[in-house]
Parts: structure tokens; C-alpha cells; sequence
């Protein structure tokens, strides 16, 4: 893996986070980050003060190291991508970024660079975020040609003025766009960009399972029900009440459909139970490394269940990283098989790792996989062997004893 990056005469050491547990093609920056950083450095060489300048979605730090002089913000939905910005600025000794995350309210600045990703819904509240700002801005977005598409163009016209794209270079390319705090727009683009963080925007119903799942743009599955979830969910077990305290984790809980569904099957066991802490004996620990995610299977808990909501705890975390060994009864996981733009299997074994790790003994994983992905020999490793709880023609359900 390429960890050294040259860019306007300094050289840099960036990694994908978690170190050295990636595929060796990967690394922790692109041509796109190569492009912007270049462009704001010759933009602004002779001007007599450097904008305040914030950073929308800095997968590993590349674009504020390389704009480190600019002192910039960072906004992040990424829990990974803000431990990797973290690393990465600690071991090039230079000062961490302040770090936002996606659903709070972004300080004005001078200048906005986002990096655009393939999440068209996920832009457009970046876009918002921006647009709701009371101060003139410079709007500058990097990506990859095959991101910067006809619709995204539109985008940008919908919410800002000038809009132009840059030629291709190395297969990324600029675009261009200013904000005006005194530009007419329409009223609904307005409410929108001032509204974007309150209440998530992406409604999927489930009639069968009595669920209205909502979700904020950068969740996955954000307007419909998950297959896999949805397999996973025919086959959750029922609990039996035990002296013990009970603990259940949905890790990659996205929306929460999983846990959702396992405190609805077992209600009797959630409700109106507490130690003499006034602590829920048993519980439901949602995980997940997007924001937004944690926000939305916050949201709907309370909305679907919210008399069930005091035996919930939300953690936005690395896979489990900040789980206790030998905690944990029962996992339940429907692992991503992509790292952003990156398709890899390193985080489904982080998952499986960890999840050996917190389950206490006797403990089970349920994980649900599409059939062609290579789980069986990374759960044989770590579990030393499984049952396929259940399969059709496109998942199988593996369950793992400790």
C-alpha cells in the first residue's frame, strides 16, 4: 500500500483507518484530493488573508493536510473517517482539524470544499448545509469523472449561482459555484437548507412488521427495506428471561431495522425492567460508524417503540471498538462488504473479530451475508466453525457460538 503522498513540495504519510488492514491497491487519497488541494493552494498564494475554509466528507484526511496552513473544519458522517483524519494528523505532527458531524450546525465560512461521493441524497444535504449559511461563500466540490454527472450539475444550479465544472484531469475533475446569503431562491430550497438536520427525509414502511422506518440521507437502505435485514429479521430468536442481565447489539445497525425488530419480538423482555441503579437489566446496544444512522434508529425507536426506548443505547463506534470483552449475549450483524467508494471485506472481519471478542461464552452471531461473499472461512477461523441458520437463493444466515 502506497502511504506516502507528495503534494505543493511537502511530503505526507496518510493511511486508510484502521492501519494496514486494507487491500495494498487501496490508499487514502485520490486525484480528485490532488486536484482541490492544488486549485485552493494557487487560488489563494497572494491573497492577503486565507478564507475560513471548511471541508465537507475528508475520507482520510488528505484534502485538510494538504490545506493544513488553512486551520479547516472538518464535517464528517464517517466515525472511521474521523479516527483516520485524527491518525493521520497526529503521525504528520500537524494540528487536528475540529471535527463536526454531519447533522450539526456547520460554522459560516468563506469557503466550502466538498468531496463528492456516489450518494446523490447524501450531496444534496451537504449542499443545504452549505446554502443555509448566512455569509457569502466560495463553493468548491472535487470528485472523480464518473461522479460529476449531468444530475449533480443540476444540483448545484438548484442551490447555487455560477456554476461551472473544470476540465478533466487524471480522471477527476472541479466544479465551481457561489453562495449568496442574499440570493433569491425558492422558498422550498430555502426551508430545506434550513431544515435538513431536524427530521430525517427518507420514509420506508414495512405494513407486515407494523415499522415506519425513517433515515437521513446517508443511511443505507434509506427508502426501502433492506432484503437482507428484512431475511435476517424472519429468523431472529426468541429470548427467554434469565437472572442474568441480557445484552443484544445491532452492529451496523444502519436505520435500526434488526435490533428494532428483535425489541418488538421480544417486548417482554425490555419492558419495565430495571436494576437498583434504575439501568435497564436488559438491552439493545445500537452500533454503527455513521451519524446519521445512530440518528436515525434513535429516531425510530422512539417512534416505533417508545415505550421499549429506555432499554436502547446508541454508540456511533469503529465496529465495536469500544465494546467491553465478554459483554455481549447476542450480535446481530448485516455486514457492509464496501469501505466509502472501496469495495473490500476488511471491515466484515473486523465485525466477526470483535464480535468473538465481546460475546461473552456461550454467546451467538447471527450474520446475514449475500451467499457469493467469502464469510464461511473468516467465521471457521474466528468461531472454528458455524451453522447456516437459514438460506435462500441470494443470503445465508451463519450462526457462530462462542
Amino acid at each position: 500500500m502506497n502511504t506516502s503522498w507528495s503534494i505543493d513540495n511537502n511530503e505526507y504519510q496518510l493511511f486508510r483507518y484502521p492501519p494496514n488492514q486494507h487491500d495494498k491497491s487501496l490508499q487514502a487519497w485520490d486525484s480528485s484530493d490532488d486536484l482541490v488541494v492544488q486549485y485552493v493552494i494557487e487560488r489563494y498564494s497572494d491573497a492577503s488573508s486565507l478564507p475560513s475554509t471548511v471541508i465537507f466528507d475528508d475520507l482520510f484526511g488528505a484534502i485538510s493536510i494538504g490545506l493544513n496552513r488553512f486551520r479547516p473544519i472538518c464535517v464528517l458522517d464517517s466515525y472511521v473517517s474521523q479516527l483516520a483524519i485524527e491518525h493521520n494528523h497526529e503521525i504528520n505532527q500537524l494540528a487536528k482539524p475540529p471535527i463536526y458531524n454531519s447533522l450539526d450546525t456547520v460554522p459560516n465560512c468563506n469557503l466550502a470544499i466538498v468531496k463528492i461521493t456516489k450518494n446523490i441524497a447524501y450531496l444534496e444535504h451537504q449542499l443545504q448545509t452549505i446554502c443555509a449559511q448566512s455569509i457569502n461563500c466560495d463553493v468548491i466540490a472535487t470528485g472523480k469523472t464518473t461522479f460529476i454527472t449531468t444530475a449533480v450539475m443540476k444540483l448545484f444550479e438548484r442551490y447555487f449561482a455560477n456554476v461551472k465544472s473544470s476540465l478533466a484531469k487524471r480522471k477527476s475533475r472541479l466544479i465551481f459555484a457561489t453562495h449568496s446569503a442574499s440570493q433569491n431562491q425558492s422558498l422550498a430550497t430555502v426551508d430545506n437548507a434550513r431544515s435538513v438536520n431536524t427530521h430525517p427525509n427518507f420514509t420506508a414502511y414495512w405494513p407486515d412488521k407494523k415499522l415506519t422506518l425513517s433515515a437521513f440521507a446517508n443511511v443505507f437502505s434509506k427508502d426501502q427495506i433492506d432484503i437482507g435485514g428484512r431475511f435476517l429479521v424472519d429468523h431472529l430468536p426468541y429470548i427467554e428471561a434469565t437472572k442474568e442481565p441480557f445484552t443484544a447489539i445491532d452492529l451496523g445497525c444502519g436505520n435500526g431495522l434488526v435490533g428494532l425488530s428483535l425489541l418488538q419480538q421480544n417486548e417482554s423482555l425490555f419492558l419495565n425492567q430495571s436494576t437498583k441503579n434504575d439501568q435497564p437489566k436488559n438491552r439493545i446496544i445500537f452500533c454503527d460508524e455513521s451519524h446519521m444512522a445512530i440518528a436515525s434508529a434513535q429516531y425510530n425507536v422512539q417512534q416505533n417503540v417508545p415505550l421499549l426506548s429506555q432499554a436502547t443505547l446508541f454508540v456511533q463506534d469503529d465496529c465495536l471498538s469500544q465494546q467491553a470483552t465478554n459483554s455481549a449475549d447476542l450480535i446481530l450483524c448485516n455486514p457492509p462488504f464496501h469501505q466509502q467508494n472501496a469495495i473490500t471485506t476488511h471491515i466484515a472481519q473486523q465485525m466477526i473479530n470483535q464480535a468473538a471478542q465481546v460475546l461473552k461464552k456461550q454467546g451467538v452471531l447471527y450474520l446475514v451475508a449475500n451467499r457469493h461473499l467469502p464469510y464461511q472461512s473468516m467465521l471457521k477461523t474466528t468461531f472454528g466453525g458455524f451453522t447456516i441458520l437459514a438460506s435462500n437463493a441470494k443470503f445465508v444466515i451463519y450462526q457462530c457460538k462462542k
